[in-house]
């Protein structure tokens, strides 16, 4: 869940409405919650390649879902989108963190990863 719910809207024509997508995602965290584990969540991205700057709307209404699951059902939570947007309003290209705008390139891995770190510390 997460990014692919927005790509497949662009690539099969396959819409995941932001209800449905927050059904999903509150499903998964019960799930896991349930099993007593701790569940750290790290919310989906939008990098502005050309051809998915399109997307914008669509991923910001699944980031705002995604912070009110967390609220509710996250250990801890990292709004990996304002992260990016943090790192490119110092104006770094989007291309430094990934090759498509979706997928994260070494670098991108490293800020996700340093991410995760900090949250679970």
């Amino acid at each position: 869940i997460g990014i692919n719910d927005v790509w497949r809207h662009y690539d099969s024509n396959s819409y995941t409405s932001g209800e449905q997508f927050e059904a999903n995602l509150t499903e998964i965290c019960k799930t896991i919650k349930a099993t007593g584990a701790k569940l750290v969540i790290l919310g989906l991205y939008h990098l502005p390649a050309p051809d998915k700057l399109g997307w914008a709307e669509e991923v910001a209404e699944k980031v705002a879902i995604t912070a009110k699951i967390a609220k509710e059902y996250a250990d801890a939570y990292v709004n990996t989108d304002e992260v990016f947007k943090t790192v490119l309003g110092f104006g770094a290209p989007w291309e430094r963190f990934s090759p498509d705008g979706v997928h994260p390139n070494v670098r991108g891995a490293e800020i996700l990863s340093d991410c995760f770190i900090k949250a679970v510390k």
